[in-house]
């Protein structure tokens, strides 16, 4: 399925995304109205230093407290859709209240490496029903890459298969996501990482994700609005024949066994029943971004981020004010944030958007 707004899907939607395509059109065509997504940077601390990540996870003062998150929450729109993450989100000690809030009348997904499972989050998170997708960081067999020490990462695959455990007991529809950046360390490994995803630990999906090619994306430490327009080179994979190799035996897996995954950015159709080509890798190692080759993005439109500073930024980690001074809707309606999402209107892509996961190829 492919509809022009941002963001592509092009294979089985879930629930939450059927409500991004909605919410992306309407908010892009009507200024009035809020984002559909929300992603709370609870904290940027982490119990990982993964040398790959895009974040600087040094402290940072005026961390947004629980009461403040709460505060927040009671400003979002009732169609909203929140993803609660980091840094690692378990770390943030009002996690629980402010999951409890989020789910009292918003749907919420997490994003996590997981290290800080147990059995009483697990009923936390199954008992409330907004509560829709766990995903969990995961790199290599054993998580190596991530530098997990085994005996941890043992611990946290018994929680993933008791999470599932659990899920099916109670008849629940929450789902497990599994997310692997692609790195050249594990390039030639990926078939077999998503096999023992879905097999071993049962995954409901699996996202593959390039490395970006803009230090500005989702950042936690915020750059100057003029940066939006300044270039970065994205890395250039050292064999990309053998990740296309790799990726082309996830794709007839999926069609054999009528499961799903995805890449980030979407150039790569992993649920077709057409064989991946080198076409389709075309712009994956492209160092500069061409704007010219890529659909307008809507996204900004559809997504914010609040840092745990209160600091409010697009999917580019520029200042347009805080939530801790400044009311949601005047942030999103005011000076700064309009000027960024006029620039995107007018040029489509910035260099700013350099290999960002939203990226969507023009069609021939």
């Amino acid at each position: 399925m492919r509809r022009n707004y941002g963001i592509e899907l092009i294979t089985k939607n879930t629930k939450y995304h059927e409500s991004r395509i909605t919410w992306s059109e309407k908010t892009y065509e009507d200024p009035s109205l809020l984002p559909h997504r929300y992603v709370f940077i609870l904290t940027n601390r982490c119990n990982l230093r993964c040398s790959f990540c895009f974040q600087e996870k040094n402290r940072i003062a005026g961390s947004m407290t629980t009461l403040e998150w709460k505060n927040l929450i009671d400003q979002l729109p009732n169609y909203a859709h929140v993803t609660l993450t980091g840094g690692e989100p378990f770390i943030f000690k009002g996690f629980k209240e402010v999951f409890l809030k989020v789910t009292e009348k918003l749907t919420c997904n997490i994003i996590s490496n997981g290290l800080l499972l147990n059995e009483d989050l697990i009923d936390l998170l199954l008992e409330r029903k907004n509560f829709e997708v766990l995903s969990i960081s995961f790199d290599n067999i054993g998580n190596t890459l991530r530098d997990v020490p085994t005996e941890k990462w043992n611990r946290t695959e018994e929680m993933l298969k008791l999470f599932i455990e659990k899920r099916n007991d109670k008849e629940a529809s929450q789902l497990l996501d599994m997310k692997t950046v692609i790195l050249d360390e594990n390039s030639k490994d990926l078939f077999e990482i998503y096999k023992y995803c879905k097999e071993v630990l049962k995954a409901d999906t699996h996202s593959f994700m390039f490395l970006k090619g803009h230090p500005i994306q989702h950042s936690d430490i915020m750059f100057p609005l003029e940066a939006i327009n300044s270039l970065s080179e994205a890395h250039i994979y050292a064999d990309l024949d053998l990740i296309r190799n790799q990726l082309e035996m996830v794709r007839a897996y999926n069609i054999k066994n009528g499961v799903y995954s995805y890449t980030h950015p979407k150039f790569i159709n992993l649920n077709s029943t057409t064989p991946l080509t080198p076409k389709d890798f075309q712009l994956i190692n492209e160092k500069d971004h061409i704007p010219e080759l890529f659909q307008n993005c809507k996204a900004p439109w559809a997504s914010v981020h609040i840092n745990v500073d209160g600091n409010l930024f697009p999917c580019m980690a520029i200042n347009t004010g805080n939530v801790k001074k400044t009311s949601l809707s005047s942030i999103i309606h005011g000076k700064v944030f309009s000027e960024f999402k006029e620039e995107i209107r007018r040029c489509g892509t910035i260099s700013g958007c350099n290999r960002c996961g939203y990226l969507l190829k023009k069609t021939t």
